[in-house]
Protein backbone atom coordinates (compact mmCIF):
# COMPACT_ATOMS: atom_id res chain seq x y z
CA UNK A 1 0.00 0.00 0.00
CA UNK A 2 2.81 2.42 0.86
CA UNK A 3 6.33 2.40 -0.52
CA UNK A 4 9.22 4.80 -0.08
CA UNK A 5 12.32 4.91 -2.24
CA UNK A 6 15.66 6.40 -1.16
CA UNK A 7 13.90 8.73 1.25
CA UNK A 8 15.92 11.58 2.74
CA UNK A 9 14.92 14.42 5.04
CA UNK A 10 17.19 17.29 6.04
CA UNK A 11 16.30 20.00 8.53
CA UNK A 12 18.23 23.25 8.60
CA UNK A 13 18.88 24.72 12.03
CA UNK A 14 20.45 27.95 10.85
CA UNK A 15 23.09 28.38 8.15
CA UNK A 16 25.20 26.35 7.66
CA UNK A 17 23.97 23.83 10.27
CA UNK A 18 21.82 20.95 9.08
CA UNK A 19 20.37 17.77 10.54
CA UNK A 20 19.99 14.69 8.36
CA UNK A 21 16.92 13.14 9.98
CA UNK A 22 16.54 10.40 7.34
CA UNK A 23 19.10 9.08 4.87
CA UNK A 24 18.39 6.77 1.93
CA UNK A 25 15.43 4.90 3.48
CA UNK A 26 13.51 2.44 1.31
CA UNK A 27 10.74 0.06 2.39
CA UNK A 28 7.30 -1.30 1.53
CA UNK A 29 4.31 -1.57 3.86
CA UNK A 30 1.34 -3.76 2.94
CA UNK A 31 -2.27 -3.51 3.97
CA UNK A 32 -2.93 -5.52 7.14
CA UNK A 33 0.58 -5.32 8.59
CA UNK A 34 1.29 -4.54 12.25
CA UNK A 35 4.69 -2.87 12.50
CA UNK A 36 6.67 -1.53 15.44
CA UNK A 37 9.45 0.98 14.67
CA UNK A 38 12.05 1.38 17.42
CA UNK A 39 15.25 3.33 17.91
CA UNK A 40 16.76 5.96 20.22
CA UNK A 41 15.63 9.58 20.27
CA UNK A 42 16.75 11.30 17.09
CA UNK A 43 16.94 8.06 15.10
CA UNK A 44 14.28 9.22 12.63
CA UNK A 45 11.20 7.29 13.80
CA UNK A 46 8.77 10.18 13.91
CA UNK A 47 10.20 11.72 10.75
CA UNK A 48 9.66 8.44 8.91
CA UNK A 49 6.02 8.26 10.06
CA UNK A 50 5.40 11.87 9.02
CA UNK A 51 6.80 11.27 5.55
CA UNK A 52 5.07 7.94 4.96
CA UNK A 53 1.75 9.46 5.98
CA UNK A 54 2.21 12.56 3.79
CA UNK A 55 2.15 14.88 6.80
CA UNK A 56 5.54 16.17 5.63
CA UNK A 57 7.47 16.19 2.37
CA UNK A 58 10.88 14.57 1.85
CA UNK A 59 13.98 16.50 0.88
CA UNK A 60 14.60 13.83 -1.75
CA UNK A 61 13.28 10.41 -2.65
CA UNK A 62 9.70 9.33 -3.20
CA UNK A 63 6.68 8.16 -1.23
CA UNK A 64 4.12 6.14 -3.17
CA UNK A 65 0.65 5.52 -1.74
CA UNK A 66 -1.41 2.98 -3.67
CA UNK A 67 1.28 3.16 -6.38
CA UNK A 68 0.76 6.91 -6.78
CA UNK A 69 3.73 9.22 -6.35
CA UNK A 70 2.90 11.90 -3.77
CA UNK A 71 5.84 14.16 -4.73
CA UNK A 72 3.90 16.46 -7.02
CA UNK A 73 0.55 16.46 -5.26
CA UNK A 74 -0.76 19.72 -3.87
CA UNK A 75 -1.40 20.21 -0.16
CA UNK A 76 -5.13 19.89 -0.83
CA UNK A 77 -4.63 16.62 -2.71
CA UNK A 78 -2.50 15.25 0.11
CA UNK A 79 -5.10 16.31 2.65
CA UNK A 80 -7.81 14.42 0.77
CA UNK A 81 -5.54 11.39 0.42
CA UNK A 82 -4.90 11.30 4.17
CA UNK A 83 -8.58 11.76 4.94
CA UNK A 84 -9.62 8.92 2.64
CA UNK A 85 -6.94 6.34 3.43
CA UNK A 86 -5.02 7.07 6.61
CA UNK A 87 -5.50 7.52 10.34
CA UNK A 88 -3.23 9.10 12.97
CA UNK A 89 -2.61 8.63 16.69
CA UNK A 90 -0.40 11.44 17.93
CA UNK A 91 1.96 11.49 20.87
CA UNK A 92 0.18 13.43 23.60
CA UNK A 93 -3.27 12.55 22.18
CA UNK A 94 -3.88 15.96 20.49
CA UNK A 95 -7.50 16.06 21.60
CA UNK A 96 -9.33 19.39 21.57
CA UNK A 97 -9.93 20.17 25.27
CA UNK A 98 -13.13 22.23 24.96
CA UNK A 99 -15.22 19.60 23.13
CA UNK A 100 -16.50 16.19 24.19
CA UNK A 101 -15.09 12.75 23.39
CA UNK A 102 -17.70 12.11 20.72
CA UNK A 103 -17.05 15.51 19.12
CA UNK A 104 -13.30 14.83 19.08
CA UNK A 105 -13.87 11.49 17.36
CA UNK A 106 -16.32 12.93 14.82
CA UNK A 107 -14.18 15.97 13.97
CA UNK A 108 -12.22 14.54 10.96
CA UNK A 109 -15.49 13.88 9.10
CA UNK A 110 -17.10 17.27 9.74
CA UNK A 111 -15.62 18.86 6.54
CA UNK A 112 -16.94 15.98 4.41
CA UNK A 113 -20.36 15.53 2.85
CA UNK A 114 -21.17 12.73 5.25
CA UNK A 115 -24.57 13.11 6.89
CA UNK A 116 -24.26 14.48 10.46
CA UNK A 117 -26.44 11.71 11.86
CA UNK A 118 -24.26 9.09 10.19
CA UNK A 119 -21.13 10.76 11.60
CA UNK A 120 -22.56 10.64 15.11
CA UNK A 121 -23.63 7.01 14.74
CA UNK A 122 -20.16 6.06 13.54
CA UNK A 123 -18.47 7.98 16.39
CA UNK A 124 -20.73 6.36 18.99
CA UNK A 125 -20.00 2.90 17.60
CA UNK A 126 -16.25 3.51 17.69
CA UNK A 127 -16.28 4.82 21.24
CA UNK A 128 -18.35 1.83 22.30
CA UNK A 129 -15.84 -0.46 20.60
CA UNK A 130 -13.02 0.99 22.72
CA UNK A 131 -15.06 0.70 25.92
CA UNK A 132 -16.07 4.34 26.20
CA UNK A 133 -19.76 4.21 25.35
CA UNK A 134 -20.48 5.63 28.81
CA UNK A 135 -18.10 8.60 28.35
CA UNK A 136 -19.42 10.11 25.10
CA UNK A 137 -20.07 13.58 26.48
CA UNK A 138 -17.02 13.86 28.74
CA UNK A 139 -14.30 16.35 27.83
CA UNK A 140 -10.64 15.23 27.75
CA UNK A 141 -9.90 16.80 31.16
CA UNK A 142 -12.56 14.51 32.64
CA UNK A 143 -10.91 11.37 31.22
CA UNK A 144 -7.94 9.35 32.40
CA UNK A 145 -4.80 9.03 30.28
CA UNK A 146 -5.86 5.62 29.03
CA UNK A 147 -9.33 6.86 28.19
CA UNK A 148 -7.93 9.82 26.27
CA UNK A 149 -5.68 7.51 24.30
CA UNK A 150 -8.65 5.31 23.45
CA UNK A 151 -10.53 8.40 22.24
CA UNK A 152 -7.50 9.13 20.03
CA UNK A 153 -7.61 5.57 18.69
CA UNK A 154 -11.34 5.90 17.94
CA UNK A 155 -10.74 9.23 16.18
CA UNK A 156 -8.04 7.65 14.01
CA UNK A 157 -10.58 5.10 12.76
CA UNK A 158 -13.53 7.41 12.02
CA UNK A 159 -12.69 7.57 8.30
CA UNK A 160 -12.32 3.76 7.99
CA UNK A 161 -8.60 4.05 7.17
CA UNK A 162 -6.61 1.28 5.56
CA UNK A 163 -3.54 2.24 7.62
CA UNK A 164 -3.02 3.97 10.98
CA UNK A 165 0.22 5.68 12.04
CA UNK A 166 0.82 5.89 15.79
CA UNK A 167 3.65 7.99 17.27
CA UNK A 168 4.53 6.81 20.80
CA UNK A 169 0.92 5.79 21.53
CA UNK A 170 1.83 4.37 24.95
CA UNK A 171 4.51 6.91 25.88
CA UNK A 172 2.38 8.72 28.46
CA UNK A 173 0.59 5.66 29.84
CA UNK A 174 1.35 3.25 32.66
CA UNK A 175 2.34 -0.27 31.58
CA UNK A 176 -1.08 -1.84 32.21
CA UNK A 177 -2.97 0.84 30.28
CA UNK A 178 -0.36 0.77 27.54
CA UNK A 179 -0.85 -2.96 27.06
CA UNK A 180 -4.61 -2.50 26.82
CA UNK A 181 -4.13 0.09 24.05
CA UNK A 182 -1.80 -2.25 22.13
CA UNK A 183 -4.30 -5.09 22.55
CA UNK A 184 -7.01 -2.85 21.13
CA UNK A 185 -4.85 -2.06 18.10
CA UNK A 186 -4.03 -5.74 17.61
CA UNK A 187 -7.71 -6.66 17.77
CA UNK A 188 -8.57 -4.02 15.16
CA UNK A 189 -5.70 -5.23 13.00
CA UNK A 190 -6.95 -8.81 13.18
CA UNK A 191 -10.69 -8.16 12.77
CA UNK A 192 -10.69 -5.27 10.31
CA UNK A 193 -7.30 -5.82 8.61
CA UNK A 194 -6.35 -2.25 9.45
CA UNK A 195 -2.60 -1.83 9.19
CA UNK A 196 -0.74 -0.16 12.07
CA UNK A 197 2.71 1.44 11.96
CA UNK A 198 3.79 2.41 15.46
CA UNK A 199 6.91 4.32 16.54
CA UNK A 200 7.98 3.66 20.12
CA UNK A 201 10.89 3.70 22.57
CA UNK A 202 9.38 0.70 24.37
CA UNK A 203 11.18 -2.36 23.02
CA UNK A 204 8.90 -4.68 25.00
CA UNK A 205 6.27 -3.98 22.32
CA UNK A 206 8.37 -5.70 19.66
CA UNK A 207 7.04 -9.09 20.78
CA UNK A 208 3.48 -8.01 19.93
CA UNK A 209 4.27 -6.94 16.36
CA UNK A 210 4.30 -8.94 13.17
CA UNK A 211 7.22 -6.86 11.90
CA UNK A 212 9.97 -4.91 13.64
CA UNK A 213 11.89 -2.07 12.03
CA UNK A 214 14.86 -0.69 13.96
CA UNK A 215 16.33 2.72 13.18
CA UNK A 216 19.60 4.41 14.03
CA UNK A 217 21.02 7.74 12.83
CA UNK A 218 18.27 8.20 10.25
CA UNK A 219 18.67 4.77 8.67
CA UNK A 220 16.92 1.41 8.91
CA UNK A 221 19.40 -1.01 10.46
CA UNK A 222 17.02 -3.97 10.96
CA UNK A 223 13.78 -5.08 9.30
CA UNK A 224 12.55 -8.39 10.67
CA UNK A 225 9.31 -10.36 10.52
CA UNK A 226 8.08 -12.04 13.70
CA UNK A 227 6.52 -15.47 13.23
CA UNK A 228 5.92 -15.94 16.93
CA UNK A 229 3.80 -12.93 17.87
CA UNK A 230 3.11 -12.70 21.60
CA UNK A 231 -0.50 -12.82 22.78
CA UNK A 232 -2.22 -11.05 25.66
Amino acid sequence: MIECKKLCKTYFAGTPSQVDALTDVSLKIKTGEFIVVTGPSGSGKSTLLHLLSALDRPSSGKVLINNKDTSHKTDKELSLLRRNLLGFIFQGFNLIPIISAIENVALPLIPTKTNREEIRERAVKLLESVGLGHRLDHKPIELSGGERQRVAVARSLINNPRMVFADEPTGELDSKTGRSVIKLMRDLNKKQKTAFVMATHDESLIDYAKRHIKMKDGRIVEDNHNNDVKGF
